[in-house]
C-alpha cells in the first residue's frame, strides 16, 4: 500500500484545512513559519513541531545525523512527501547560500585588501601611535601593530637592512 500524506498532515487538515494549499504537486503550508521551516505547535503536549522532520519520521523513521529534511521542489512551505528527500549538513549550507536564505550561520571567507610593499615599508619606519597611522594609511590598529612587530608582511623587508 502507497502511502499518499503522513498521518500528521491527514489530521492537521482535518482540523485546521485552512492552514494547506495545493499549488500543482505541492501541498504548502501555511500557518507559523519561523526559520523558513514550516512548525505546528501542538497545546496539548506544549510544544512546537517541525513539520518536514515530523512528515519524514512517519514515513521514513528517523532523520540521520548530520542529515536534514528538504523539500526536493525549493519551496520550504512544501510538505509533499513526494518532494521530501535528506540533504547534509554542506548541501542544506550550499543552498541556502544560492538561495540568499541565510536563516543560519554560514562560514563565508571574508576577501582581504593587500597593502602596497612602499606602504608597509613606511608603517615599518613609523614613530607615531598605531591609531595615528592606521587612520593615515586606511587600514585597522592591529594590521599596523602585526606589521611593526613582525607577524604580518614578513616577506617585505627593509631593503637599508641588507645594504
Amino acid at each position: 500500500m502507497r502511502v499518499t500524506q503522513a498521518p500528521i498532515i491527514q489530521y492537521l487538515m482535518e482540523k485546521n484545512p485552512h492552514l494547506f494549499v495545493r499549488d500543482g504537486n505541492c501541498l504548502l503550508w501555511q500557518g507559523s513559519f519561523p526559520d523558513n521551516r514550516p512548525q505546528y505547535w501542538d497545546s496539548d503536549l506544549k510544544r512546537n513541531f517541525r513539520l518536514h522532520k515530523l512528515v519524514w519520521q512517519q514515513i521514513h523513521g528517523s532523520v540521520p545525523a548530520g542529515h536534514f529534511v528538504h523539500p526536493k521542489c525549493g519551496d520550504p512551505r512544501c510538505l509533499s512527501i513526494a518532494h521530501l528527500h535528506l540533504i547534509t549538513t554542506r548541501e542544506r549550507n550550499i543552498n541556502a547560500h544560492r538561495n540568499r536564505r541565510t536563516p543560519w550561520k554560514l562560514k563565508i571567507s571574508k576577501t582581504r585588501a593587500v597593502l602596497p610593499a612602499d606602504v608597509v615599508r613606511s608603517i615599518m619606519h613609523d614613530d607615531r601611535s598605531t591609531s595615528e597611522i592606521a587612520l593615515e594609511k586606511g587600514t585597522n590598529r592591529d594590521t599596523v601593530r602585526k606589521i611593526k612587530n613582525g607577524t604580518a608582511y614578513r616577506h617585505i623587508t627593509n631593503f637599508f637592512v641588507n645594504l
